[in-house]
């Protein structure tokens, strides 16, 4: 299991370049479930850019 944390920003500031790394990840480690962990719009960000 991998938990991602965003602390730090909300809203729609920076969500591609996470999105980006969350999909590098999610390749790296595809038998691995994945829990991100953020402010509900700044989530919508990687989900809309998958």
């Amino acid at each position: 299991m991998i938990l991602i944390f965003e602390l730090t920003w909300r809203g729609r500031a920076h969500v591609l370049s996470n999105a980006v790394t969350i999909n590098t990840i999610a390749c790296a480690f595809a038998d691995e479930n994945i829990h991100i962990f953020a402010e509900g719009e700044h989530l919508d960000g990687p989900r809309a850019s998958s």
